[in-house]
């Protein structure tokens, strides 16, 4: 009807607003199997130390040794797949075993899109 107006049609004609103070995080989980029980500890204290040593790479980034395996929770910015912080991971890992390299690798368990308030 002319001069009627519709709620199913806008008269914004530019991009939608930018939601302002929310900025996408990536949630990243990796895993390590195969590392000797005598250095998983140790090594999960040296690469939170690692990690944390990037800056505002990480936002954050957490590795504990659950007896068996070596688990890395991060946040990025920026690695929306998880592959570069696994692959970090790995380096960090063989840093710390030095001769007693784990005999399994690192998977990447998850990586779930979340957003944080800035």
């Amino acid at each position: 009807m002319p001069g009627s107006r519709s709620c199913l049609h806008s008269e914004v004609t530019g991009p939608a607003p930018l939601i302002t103070g929310v900025r996408r995080m990536y949630r990243i989980l990796a895993i390590c199997d195969g590392m000797q029980p005598n250095c998983g500890e140790q090594a999960a204290r040296d690469i939170t130390a690692e990690f944390a040593a990037l800056g505002d790479q990480y936002l954050s980034a957490q590795c504990e040794w659950n007896g068996t395996e070596l688990v890395l929770r991060a946040d990025s910015e920026w690695d929306e797949q998880g592959q570069l912080t696994a692959d970090y991971f790995y380096k960090c890992v063989l840093a710390c075993a030095r001769e007693r390299a784990p005999t399994g690798g690192v998977s990447i368990e998850s990586v779930e899109k979340v957003h944080e308030d800035a």
